[in-house]
């Protein structure tokens, strides 16, 4: 499984998402909400956490123009 990584303080992000100590693991879902905030997991509870996170069906709407 493959997934982005950011780390360091000084990312625009450690402001944005509220982060003030480091090590944390932060999990953005698709809409950039915070699905998971806290302490490192284990690699199989983090694998768990991404995957139900990618079951989760997202609803697109949109509205044509004219």
């Amino acid at each position: 499984m493959s997934f982005p990584v950011l780390s360091g303080r000084n990312s625009g992000l450690t402001k944005q998402y509220g982060i003030r100590g480091l090590p944390r693991l932060v999990i953005i879902d698709r809409e950039g909400k915070i699905a998971f905030f806290g302490r490192a997991l284990t690699e199989s509870k983090m694998k768990e956490k991404i995957d139900s996170m990618l079951r989760k069906k997202t609803v697109v709407s949109f509205h044509a123009a004219g």
